[in-house]
């Protein structure tokens, strides 16, 4: 989507001079267009542009979501076996509360 965004400003930019070189255009106008031209492509040449910076930014920010998903996996696994574990444990207690009684039942 970026490289959309890159090809889309470049072409706009090199139709603009371009039609600027057919056109008769006052000189001063030619500047202040060109002006402009060279900021608009200047968000979009070189490593250091705010396009790829941007792409950065997001390359980030997905790695960064990818390994909170993990982490949230990992914790959603832990927790459901430790509810597991509460729940065998719950049942061991039963099983003992139930020995216990038979037990108390027996010696009575």
């Amino acid at each position: 989507m970026i490289d959309e965004v890159i090809s889309t400003i470049d072409n706009a930019a090199e139709r603009v001079i371009a039609q600027m070189d057919q056109e008769s255009i006052p000189a001063e106008t030619q500047e202040i267009v060109g002006s402009l031209m060279a900021d608009l492509t200047s968000l979009t040449q070189g490593r250091q542009s705010l396009m790829e910076r941007i792409r950065s930014a997001n390359d980030e920010l997905r790695t960064w979501g990818n390994d909170e998903c993990r982490q949230r996996g990992d914790a959603e696994a832990e927790r459901d076996a430790l509810e597991r574990k509460i729940s065998d444990l719950e049942d061991e207690i039963s099983d003992l509360k139930a020995d216990l009684s038979d037990a108390r039942s027996q010696a009575a």
